[in-house]
């Protein structure tokens, strides 16, 4: 479109269609006879950069990769889960955390998850997960809790969840401080 002689973008909502974000925003690509044809702008999100969404962002995830709140309270009673908090002990200490979660601040994860089993048994009083054992990530709401799933998945964790009800969810329904 043009304004007072000047180009501009008009944006709108985005959808994510087979791995490709399709944008409402118009971009230029043609200006003849006075006239401009305006074309979709796509962008594909299949792509390994980091600066894209990954398949455990809670705006794209696939529901086989959420954990629901229903999960998480039964946990209790399925020891092999290994539910991992992603928040800075700081924040822990301001609200608490779900009962038989261990804290690996995010920035920490891919470390800590190549800990030796010896290591990681000594420093968190759990079993180190193996490639095959189920992990699910959480945090307050469920952002950085993707992006620790994110990294997990990338070490070659094959059965890793965001619980993206997070903090908030948890502590919502169970009457707790959020």
């Amino acid at each position: 479109m043009l304004r007072n002689g000047m180009r501009f973008v008009a944006t709108g909502v985005n959808r994510l269609h087979a791995g490709v974000l399709v944008t409402r925003t118009k971009v230029p690509w043609q200006i003849a006879s006075g006239t401009i044809s305006y074309q979709r702008k796509c962008r594909d999100y299949s792509s390994s950069s980091d600066s894209n969404p990954h398949k455990f962002d809670k705006t794209v995830i696939d529901r086989t990769r959420l954990a629901s709140y229903e999960e998480i309270v039964d946990i209790a009673n399925h020891p092999e889960v290994l539910l991992v908090d992603v928040r800075e002990p700081s924040e822990l200490s301001a609200t608490g955390q779900i009962p038989t979660s261990i804290n690996i601040p995010l920035k920490q994860v891919s470390t800590e998850l190549q800990l030796s089993q010896a290591a990681f048994e000594s420093k968190y009083g759990r079993k180190k997960p193996a490639a095959d054992d189920p992990i699910i990530f959480y945090c307050r709401i469920g952002v950085r809790s993707g992006n620790g799933a994110h990294e997990a998945d990338k070490l070659g964790f094959k059965r890793v969840k965001n619980y993206v009800g997070s903090w908030l969810e948890y502590a919502e329904k169970q009457g707790l401080p959020s």
